[in-house]
């Protein structure tokens, strides 16, 4: 069969016409179905009971733990759940691998893997571009993100673009990537470096209005 939209076709149960004048049935070139590999991923959520059906047997859930157990009314009030219900769900559904996201910033990241290993060992928490690969019949691959600082501000003229008789001033930050830095721990989150390069932006874009004003 040639690669295209005739395979899709016949995947969905449909006979297709080759260009030779051919018509070939499902059943003479599909196998056995293959089950595929399974990832859930679920935002904020109050509680996990409708969820145990859904999640069942997934290769990857992905799912909120904003707050710890010792916290579970402030959390059910919020709208969220804790690391070990996050966790409780996995085990009870049969979940192969828990990743954690959605973290209060109250926490440490150890400390909500702890509290949810104690229930489902296969647990992680996501980072800042963390990237985890799910493949069917595999396990799920983990590469953690790059982990920046701030290393400090800087008010300084641009190289090769300021013209004779015009100033052009950029604050920036100059941001350095961390080897070994500890995952999930990142000094500066992914949020705060785009606030960072926007402001960065939108000062170059003042300075640059003030100087041709001036």
């Amino acid at each position: 069969m040639p690669a295209g939209p005739e395979r899709r076709e016949l995947v969905s149960g449909r006979p297709v016409v080759l260009p030779d004048g051919r018509t070939v049935q499902p059943q003479e070139v599909l196998g056995e179905p293959q089950k595929g590999a399974k990832l859930c991923f679920v935002g904020d959520v109050s509680r996990t009971g409708p969820l145990h059906k859904i999640v069942a047997g997934a290769d990857l859930l992905a799912i909120e733990a904003t707050y710890l157990e010792e916290e579970r009314e402030l959390a059910k009030s919020h709208g969220h759940i804790t690391a070990r219900a996050a966790a409780r769900l996995a085990l009870k559904a049969g979940v192969k691998q828990l990743v954690l996201h959605h973290i209060s910033r109250r926490y440490h990241a150890r400390q909500i893997l702890e509290e949810a290993r104690a229930v489902f060992p296969k647990t992680d928490v996501a980072g800042d571009l963390d990237l985890f690969r799910v493949r069917r019949g595999k396990p799920v691959e983990y590469q953690a993100g790059p982990k920046y600082v701030v290393r400090g501000w800087a008010c300084c003229a641009r190289s090769g673009q300021v013209r004779p008789g015009q100033s052009r001033f950029t604050l920036a930050a100059t941001l350095r990537r961390v080897p070994g830095q500890e995952r999930n721990d990142p000094p500066v989150s992914l949020s705060t470096v785009r606030m960072i390069r926007c402001l960065s932006r939108l000062t170059s874009f003042s300075f640059k209005l003030w100087s041709r004003l001036w």
